[in-house]
């Protein structure tokens, strides 16, 4: 409902954070309600992990980066597959700057 009309929703796959350099598996749960919706998806990476440790409170000073990549079409897509392209995507998105 809320995406018919017009507001977005931020879906974080991993679930959590997660240690800079770990990879954890993506939920398709956001994928599969883009899917069902025919939303775009607009995937974002950052290394706020950097500054703001997984499991710790304590946030460390420095400058979090944020790469904002190409909204990819949700309609006719399997969930999984478009899962698995935003997880290659934000996996590389920092690596290649």
């Amino acid at each position: 409902d809320r995406l018919q009309r017009g507001i977005w929703i931020t879906v974080f796959p991993e679930g959590t954070r997660v240690k800079p350099g770990e990879d954890k598996k993506f939920s398709n749960g956001g994928a599969e309600l883009a899917v069902r919706s025919e939303a775009l998806i607009l995937p974002v990476a950052h290394n706020a992990g950097l500054f703001w440790p997984s499991k710790k409170l304590l946030k460390h000073p420095g400058t979090v980066e944020v790469v904002i990549g190409p909204a990819l079409d949700a309609r006719c897509r399997d969930p999984r597959e478009l899962t698995n392209e935003v997880h290659d995507w934000i996996k590389q998105a920092l690596t290649c700057k």
